[in-house]
């Protein structure tokens, strides 16, 4: 496994977003990235 890989990267980043939100009691997110809806993000701005 590569770490450095960045699908890898991407991965972390958004799990890194996920716990932010859930801590901070954000539940909606500006992003077109269906990753935080499958997570139980409202989206805003995306499809």
């Amino acid at each position: 496994m590569n770490f450095l890989d960045s699908s890898n990267i991407d991965d972390m980043v958004d799990r890194v977003s996920f716990a932010v939100m859930r801590r901070r009691g954000i539940t909606t997110a500006f992003s077109y990235d269906e990753h935080f809806r499958q997570e139980g993000f409202t989206l805003v701005g995306g499809t």
